[in-house]
């Protein structure tokens, strides 16, 4: 046994020793060593190991303004995100990644690429805040929030002060029972409750349609509401009138703003194909309806009214 393994040694060694193992050893090292340098080589060749570029500062210049510096620098650009500033140019570039600092500046491989955010080229459309019978400084307020610049078109007198009685946008007066989306900056004009204090008569506008007594009410300064609709009422504009809440008399006033109320029905109501509203004729005199047997017969009956001065005309 102990001979055996003292024979396997010396085999051993004899050809560990030998001309022809050494030769393969040494071309098995030779060939390793070439392959790893060869591969740190190419890496160090393939990643430009130890040579870097200065990252230039894009923000607040164009996408059109970068382009010269982009092909000194050999970086590559990609647009990741937006966002809407009204004082930028379109397509200004907001925010850079990486970004250089003032202070250390920054180096990249070449061909890294830069992400940015820019300036939208249109303004997106945001939601409009209602803000009608908010008072004015709040109303502005949650419409600067909201982007949008606010002015005021007009104060008008209204017993609800300083509050917001309607808006404006591009010259179209706002429906506030619907929701609206606008351009971000819009231009968004209120009309404001001036709080006037001021005494007006109140119109009659009873047996009239509701469309022309709107006309009559708003040009007073004073609001209408309807209070009712009978079951006859298809089309509310051309709805007459049968009742008005308060009804005109002499000495009666309402402070600029407040209501009038009005109870609609479809047709004409009884009794007001012959209520003529007093007019003034040019001559300063007064129309006066026809009696019952057709019109004027000669002279007018004495009611203690007219009867002494007219007979058989004037």
């Amino acid at each position: 046994m102990k001979e055996r393994l003292i024979n396997a040694v010396k085999e051993t060694f004899y050809f560990i020793s030998s001309k022809i193992f050494i030769k393969n050893f040494s071309i098995a090292i030779i060939g390793l060593v070439c392959f790893f340098l060869l591969t740190f080589q190419g890496l160090k060749c393939y990643t430009n190991h130890g040579e870097s570029v200065s990252v230039p500062n894009f923000k607040g210049q164009t996408l059109g303004q970068i382009k010269a510096q982009l092909r000194k620098s050999n970086l590559n650009i990609q647009v990741i995100d937006s966002m809407y500033d009204p004082d930028k140019l379109p397509l200004t570039i907001m925010e850079q990644t990486p970004l250089p600092t003032k202070e250390t500046g920054l180096k990249v491989k070449e061909h890294r690429t830069i992400y940015l955010t820019v300036n939208r080229i249109e303004a997106p459309l945001n939601p409009l805040p209602a803000v009608w019978d908010k008072d004015e400084t709040t109303a502005r307020r949650i419409l600067k929030n909201n982007n949008f610049r606010s002015v005021i078109k007009e104060r008008r007198p209204d017993k609800a002060e300083n509050t917001v009685l309607e808006i404006f946008v591009d010259g179209k007066k706002l429906d506030r029972t619907k929701k609206h989306k606008i351009k971000a900056n819009s231009k968004v004009e209120l009309v404001i409750a001036d709080g006037g204090g001021s005494e007006v008569s109140v119109p009659k506008v009873m047996c009239k349609q509701y469309n022309e007594a709107e006309f009559i009410v708003q040009g007073s300064n004073l609001n209408i509401i309807i209070v009712d609709r009978d079951g006859t009422v298809t089309d509310e504009k051309s709805a007459y009138i049968w009742q008005q809440n308060p009804m005109p008399e002499p000495g009666l006033t309402l402070t600029v703003g407040e209501e009038i109320g009005v109870w609609l029905t479809q047709t004409m109501p009884p009794g007001c194909a012959d209520d003529t509203i007093d007019s003034t004729t040019d001559d300063g005199g007064t129309t006066i309806p026809d009696n019952d047997n057709g019109g004027l017969d000669g002279g007018f009956e004495d009611d203690g009214g007219f009867g002494d001065d007219f007979e058989g005309g004037k």
